[in-house]
């Protein structure tokens, strides 16, 4: 029974019940303010002291604090160096592509054994700090607009690269709508690396449905859990979905504590490159191992560092 009262009392099982509690998942009042201030005072302080943003930054985090997800080219976002660095994630992402079992399960001769048999991760579990894939993480412009949502400085809990590809049968999983449990606010950042359309698995978001906000108080039969269309239907009419088809090099910036879900393929395949920002204290502990030299880390500014490190 003691055993059992200290793992309820826990620090991160207080959150997890303050964070999404209620029926819907969608947080008790006052949750916000607990998360940023009291569960991440210092990030928190830090970012009102001594962080900022452009103009233009500002125009791009107050759509997403309304929506829940801003959709923009990828060059809206980067600069320069983050499009040379896309570049190079894009050279080494083609050749994993023609890796043998890459091509058998798109091919459809090699079955994936799992869950989520609709999906490869390409990446593995361990990063040098100056990977293009890192350093395209901690950019100085996205962190900017991430801090700036979330309220403080943001740690990065995953970088991946999602393959995902037709499948026969039903939706199933994440290709159903759902909402993530992470954190009470989070900020993925999806970056299309190769044209997506309505056929091959666009990602799909019901706007104003993440915990700040208008449609959150909306009630959402078997809200925590894998919901179909129709159950969808019932609480938000489709006109208001979301259906996110672009070109390659689109970059999606979404709260995906709204429901979302990516559409399940038809035809071809969708290549994405997903970036996942918490707090400090999120849900679930960060997916990769980082690696680097004492120069690597000397040579990132505080925010960045606070992305990467504790």
């Amino acid at each position: 029974m003691k055993r059992v009262l200290r793992h309820v009392s826990s620090p991160a099982n207080i959150r997890s019940f303050l964070y999404f509690g209620d029926p819907n998942g969608r947080g008790f009042p006052g949750a916000f303010y607990a998360w940023q201030w009291l569960f991440n005072l210092r990030r928190s302080l830090l970012h009102k002291l001594q962080d900022g943003s452009s103009p233009e930054q500002t125009k791009q985090v107050a759509a997403l604090f309304t929506e829940g997800i801003l959709i923009r080219p990828f060059d809206d976002i980067f600069d320069k160096d983050g499009c040379a660095l896309l570049d190079t994630i894009q050279a080494i992402c083609k050749i994993k592509l023609e890796e043998p079992h890459v091509k058998d399960t798109l091919a459809g001769t090699k079955v994936v054994e799992s869950s989520k048999n609709f999906i490869l991760q390409l990446l593995g579990k361990n990063f040098e700090a100056d990977s293009p894939f890192i350093q395209l993480a901690v950019h100085p412009k996205v962190l900017a607009l991430v801090n700036a949502y979330l309220g403080m400085r943001s740690y990065l809990r995953d970088v991946q690269v999602w393959l995902n590809y037709p499948t026969p049968g039903h939706a199933v999983e994440t290709q159903l709508w759902h909402r993530d449990y992470g954190d009470f606010l989070n900020v993925k950042i999806f970056i299309y690396l190769n044209d997506v359309t309505k056929q091959n698995g666009p990602f799909c978001f019901v706007p104003r449905t993440h915990r700040i906000g208008f449609l959150r108080g909306i009630a959402v039969r078997n809200a925590k859990g894998r919901i179909d269309d129709p159950e969808m239907a019932e609480a938000i009419p489709p006109e208001q979905w979301r259906t996110c088809v672009g070109s390659a090099k689109t970059v999606i910036l979404c709260d995906t504590g709204g429901f979302h879900r990516g559409l399940k393929p038809l035809t071809g395949h969708r290549l994405l490159l997903e970036l996942h920002y918490t707090s400090s204290k999120p849900a679930y502990p960060r997916t990769f191992q980082l690696k680097g030299s004492a120069k690597t880390f000397s040579d990132l500014d505080a925010v960045q560092k606070h992305a990467l490190l504790l």
